[in-house]
């Protein structure tokens, strides 16, 4: 463990270690510390940030003393991450620096609970130059973490209120920037503010100057993100809470101005679900009840594997399928396989493969005398990131299938040691619905933060599977597509 790591890292014991703010008592007593380790240790929560409010609930960041966590978590963690919650590196402000923490624990498919604390000693900043560091953190903190297209909206927001509010709590005369409505004054080059009133402008003025290597860390983090953002949609909208009052603006300017970006809307968007299925038999009755559980919860869109029906909510709608996968948060396929969903293999999406209505057995050997079925099977296996087993003896059979494609590895069994959140039974379809309502990329998609160490499909897979989706034109607009990115532009010499 390195200097920086240790300023920040307490090692717990029983897989457990501690963030906390460098030069703060927690004030968290040891058997009350002990009791929460095995909570941890137990598969409670993954976990567990100290903060003012009620304990128990789900959080996305709160300010804090003390966050603990399973240290094999900790570990995905760049040390440019603990040098921030030291106060030495990116955010340079160690309080937002673990409130950042903790919504990556979130995004790398961990939950956090609350349990009662203190607050930050220094969570009510009052000189400008510690307001300016706090703001810089947080507008920071958005820009790496959150993907469009709420990024711009909540960062334009974030931005008009942390420059109009410091004016205005400044008193600061700001007639003269209104050059539609003043008369006269325009030959007059300056204009003069007081220090606090200039807080908002300096802060943003240092986030954009730390655009760089913000875009470096958000790159960073789209790697190996797990959760996407409309899964976390109630959870950012309570960090909001926490967070825009903080940078500026009364409830009431901040309420207008969420609705004028039509972020309100952004954040009252659903989950993305879409169901592969046949249209008869005990795949059909399973798909129909997943839906069923899910109406007024996700977005449901259905297509038929016998017919390449398409249904949206219910009523038919057009679009070809691997347009609907692009579309979606998480595919679902019910008796089916990837070779009935083009582009699933390579989405971004999560993966339910619930084979639970289909004798996989049977399936296998009355195929025809090819490969095929053994092929659809591993593969599936090899990118499905839960797995829904009839029973006990399937998940046996299924968890081979697994261990076939190197997928029971240290990843998968530090997040998961039962592996019952790879592969499952789930006769009530409760967990089913659950994990679409939340979905989850399997810990080991990715464990790199080199692309070029990631598994890529090679060239022959993608040309077979968009000539799938496309055909010979799709495939000609792609590589289309690619030739103008590599050939430099004649006019700027740089690459398109």
């Amino acid at each position: 463990m390195s200097s920086s790591e240790s300023a920040a890292v307490t090692d717990l014991g029983r897989g457990v270690i501690a963030l906390a703010l460098p030069g703060q008592v927690h004030g968290i007593a040891r058997e009350r510390l002990a009791e929460d380790v095995g909570r941890i240790d137990q598969g409670e929560t993954d976990a567990i940030v100290y903060t003012s409010g009620p304990s128990g609930r789900r959080v996305l960041v709160s300010p804090s003393k003390l966050v603990l966590m399973r240290q094999d978590i900790c570990e995905q963690f760049d040390d440019t991450l603990l040098d921030d919650i030291a106060g030495k590196s990116f955010l340079q402000d160690s309080t937002t620096a673990l409130m950042n923490a903790q919504w990556r624990l979130w995004l790398f498919g961990q939950q956090v609970l609350t349990a009662e604390g203190p607050l930050p000693d220094d969570w009510e900043t009052s000189t400008p130059a510690a307001r300016a560091l706090r703001i810089r953190g947080l507008l920071l903190m958005l820009q790496t973490n959150l993907a469009q297209p709420l990024r711009g909206r909540i960062l334009t927001l974030a931005e008009l209120l942390t420059t109009s509010s410091a004016l205005r709590a400044s008193a600061s005369d700001t007639a003269v920037l209104d050059l539609q409505r003043s008369p006269g004054g325009d030959d007059v080059g300056t204009a003069q503010a007081p220090i606090g009133g200039l807080v908002g402008a300096f802060a943003v003025d240092q986030a954009l100057a730390a655009l760089s290597p913000s875009r470096t860390a958000r790159e960073r983090i789209d790697r190996r993100r797990r959760v996407p953002d409309r899964a976390l949609l109630p959870l950012i909208q309570d960090a909001l809470a926490t967070i825009l009052p903080q940078i500026g603006g009364s409830p009431g300017q901040i309420s207008s101005l969420t609705e004028i970006l039509g972020i309100d809307r952004d954040l009252d968007h659903q989950v993305r679900v879409l169901i592969v299925a046949p249209d008869q038999g005990e795949g059909n009755e399973r798909a129909s009840a997943l839906a069923s559980k899910l109406d007024g919860l996700a977005h449901v869109r259905r297509n038929s594997t016998q017919t390449d029906g398409m249904a949206d909510e219910g009523h038919e709608t057009s679009g070809r399928l691997y347009q609907q996968v692009q579309w979606a948060d998480v595919v679902v396929l019910v008796s089916a396989t990837l070779d009935d969903v083009p582009g699933a293999r390579f989405a971004s999406a999560s993966v339910v493969a619930d084979l639970s209505a289909r004798d996989v057995t049977s399936w296998l050997m009355k195929g025809p005398r090819t490969r095929y079925r053994s092929d659809a099977l591993r593969d599936l296996m090899a990118r499905a990131d839960l797995v829904i087993a009839a029973d006990d003896v399937q998940r046996d059979i299924l968890l081979g299938a697994l261990a076939g494609t190197e997928r029971v590895n240290a990843d998968v069994y530090d997040d998961d040691p039962s592996l019952t959140s790879l592969v499952t039974t789930d006769h009530d379809m409760d967990i089913e619905a659950a994990f679409c309502l939340h979905p989850v990329r399997a810990a080991d998609f990715a464990r790199t933060d080199d692309p070029g160490e990631l598994p890529r499909p090679s060239l022959l897979q993608m040309v077979r599977t968009t000539f799938r989706e496309g055909g010979v034109r799709e495939v000609a607009a792609r590589a289309l597509g690619r030739v103008r990115k590599a050939v430099p532009s004649p006019s700027t010499g740089r690459e398109n």
